[in-house]
């Protein structure tokens, strides 16, 4: 199935007087064309009685309030976060009985299919996902929904065994306590139910004016980091320069799980130079997460922001969101930059955008991030050069920059430095100062500073997928096989299966004319291109 975009631009900047030549990229936009399609209205919200109080509606008992403490210690303490955090939003739940294809009410429909329903409740949870195992739709379709505040909220639609193909699937999260599940087909669908992710902390505001992330039950509970909340020096992004459009629609605000909780922190999607495709590539901090596990479990949040200066906000939960995640690069706090480098799964939603990036340091800047995982917020940076009133970490790794006009927060963890031209310089750190930088505020902001891994350290890790691969696979059946085969022009596989296992949706594979032995079966969007003539697969 083939899919459009537009071109992408490659940029080598000017060399800056005495230093090495600057590597650069243009920023560029996503087209409407690209869009995953929205579900439809679940079926199985118009059929009465499909959700049967224990048949096929499993209830965890209600969340001890000592496990919110332990998990509130365990994120405070957290060891890969040194001058920087990420936000604990909610704890990971382990169904005492995994649930399973034997739990669900089968509706007989037409076309010989069927539809197989249930749903898992843990009591006041402010939003909800599920973790699914051994997950096999055998050719059906599934989708997970709940009852939002303007009627339903469905997330989906999904396939297969998986993203990876290996069975396990993190829902993307739905609103309430409940989450609804609807699958589609015509054999009986294969999974095991196993985690419940339930959100004891909001980042969505509840009223008119009152933004700030707070505790299930308790409207009025600021939960910043530094304990006040998200401040008012907290600039709206929407009021900064259109100049900054893209950055601001290429910043993602990143729900996640580590360990037995779950976080939040931001992020932004790079734009590479393949000028056929765009690759979803996503960049963020280390000490948000850096391993695949943690990868696995990524919801990204898009166009968290208000629909204009000091505008009005969206429901959050009618957001679209991007689930799951192949990491690819990281580096790491203490030794390296803080950097995690990702390729988030499934093809984009509309209205989004891919930041330029630089390996230069600019002396000023602006910061586009989700203080606190609240809606989105911008901030005015100047570069100090050096590490005042902070422990310095090394400074080839990271730049320092006082914040000029507004601050970050904790969730503002793994954002983007941009340019005036939206190019990322580097991803955020965190902040530090004269005393702790918890007790950071809107009066005290010039005895802080902001630490930024350098975008310049990031790129020899990450420059084979922003400048050589990109969004295309190559293969080439002439091409003995050898150990350094990675896909990349230079180095193309040379059989379509492997192509194929390393391909992603939205991606292309451009074999080189000739004869590709062996079968395969794909699942994927992709596009295929044979190159220089006719390739046959399969013979």
């Amino acid at each position: 199935m083939p899919s459009t975009f537009l071109l992408a631009t490659l940029v080598l900047a000017g060399i800056p007087d005495g230093s090495q030549p600057v590597r650069s990229n243009d920023p560029a936009e996503l087209p409407p064309e690209a869009a995953a399609a929205i579900p439809a209205e679940p079926l199985s919200r118009a059929v009465p009685g499909l959700f049967r109080a224990g048949e096929n509606v499993r209830t965890l008992a209600a969340v001890d309030a000592n496990a919110i403490a332990n998990a509130d210690a365990e994120a405070s303490a957290c060891a890969d976060c040194p001058g920087g955090k990420r936000v604990r939003t909610g704890l990971v739940r382990s169904l005492p009985l995994p649930m399973t294809q034997f739990e669900t009410v089968v509706t007989p429909l037409n076309r010989d299919q069927s539809m197989w329903t249930f749903a898992v409740r843990s009591p006041g949870s402010i939003r909800t996902r599920l973790r699914f195992l051994d997950l096999d739709l055998r050719g059906g379709s599934m989708i997970v929904w709940s009852e939002g505040s303007n009627g339903p909220v469905v997330r989906g639609t999904y396939r297969g065994q998986g993203p990876d193909n290996d069975g396990e699937l993190w829902t993307a999260s739905v609103p309430g306590d409940t989450v609804y599940v609807e699958i589609i087909g015509r054999e009986v669908p294969v999974f095991t139910v196993a985690e419940v992710v339930h959100q004891d902390r909001d980042e969505a505001p509840h009223a008119a004016g009152d933004e700030a992330p707070h505790a299930a039950g308790d409207d009025e509970q600021d939960d910043g980091t530094n304990g006040n909340g998200v401040f008012s020096c907290h600039n709206d992004a929407m009021c900064f320069s259109s100049s900054y459009d893209i950055p601001r629609r290429a910043t993602g605000q990143m729900n996640f799980v580590s360990g037995g909780s779950s976080y939040v922190c931001s992020g932004t999607l790079l734009n590479d130079t393949d000028n056929e495709t765009f690759a979803p590539y996503f960049l963020t901090a280390y000490h948000c997460m850096h391993t695949e596990t943690e990868a696995n479990t990524l919801e990204v949040v898009w166009l968290w922001q208000k629909d204009g200066c000091n505008g009005v906000l969206p429901d959050y939960d009618t957001l679209p969101r991007s689930t799951g995640a192949d990491m690819l690069a990281s580096q790491s706090t203490d030794s390296l930059n803080d950097m995690s480098f990702m390729r988030l799964d499934g093809l984009l939603p509309a209205g989004l955008a891919f930041a330029g990036w630089t390996t230069a340091h600019p002396s000023q800047s602006v910061g586009f991030h989700h203080p606190s995982g609240s809606w989105k917020r911008a901030t005015d940076f100047e570069a100090v050069g050096i590490c005042l009133y902070c422990v310095c970490k090394d400074s080839s790794d990271y730049d320092y920059y006082k914040m000029v006009d507004g601050l970050v927060e904790g969730g503002s963890s793994g954002s983007g430095m941009f340019t005036t031209g939206g190019q990322l310089s580097g991803q955020l750190l965190g902040r530090c100062g004269v005393s702790s930088p918890d007790n950071m505020n809107c009066s005290n902001i010039d005895d802080y500073a902001a630490m930024y891994g350098e975008f310049e350290e990031s790129y020899e890790a990450v420059n084979f997928w922003l400048e050589e691969l990109g969004g295309t696979i190559w293969a080439n059946a002439a091409q003995p096989e050898f150990p350094l085969q990675n896909g990349g022009p230079s180095f193309p596989f040379n059989t379509v299966s492997e192509a194929y296992n390393a391909s992603f949706d939205g991606a292309q594979i451009k074999m080189i004319a000739g004869s590709y032995p062996g079968t395969i079966t794909m699942t994927k969007i992709l596009t295929i291109k044979s190159v220089n003539g006719s390739a046959t697969i399969g013979q």
